[in-house]
């Protein structure tokens, strides 16, 4: 009888251990990437941000925007546009507000 046991506690261990490898497994596969977020339309003005690390942002009525991917055409402190933007989940070291990939842009 204790040998029966034994092999139980045994087994149970085994599913255990696969369960929690299964677990780890589909929990590291649940991050989302950047092409998962929603795209939107901002107007306002491009700013060129005078950090220590620079960059360019579009300030809006409400918030600046760090932009990535700005095309050079567009690098014009005071310049407004209208731009099709997508979130991105990064930090940078300017700290002036959420980043946006520029997807498209366009003078106003």
């Amino acid at each position: 009888m204790l040998n029966f046991y034994s092999k139980l506690f045994i087994n149970m261990k085994v599913h255990l251990l696969w369960l929690i490898l299964l677990l780890v497994v589909s929990l590291s596969s649940c991050s989302t990437s950047p092409t998962e977020h929603g795209t939107e339309t901002l107007a306002g003005q491009i700013q060129k941000l005078q950090v220590d690390c620079g960059g360019w942002g579009l300030q809006t009525n409400n918030e600046l925007y760090e932009l990535v991917k700005l095309p050079d055409d567009f690098k014009e402190d005071g310049l407004r546009v209208q731009m099709k933007i997508r979130n991105q989940d990064l930090v940078s070291c300017t700290m002036v507000g959420p980043i946006v990939e520029v997807l498209s842009v366009q003078r106003i």
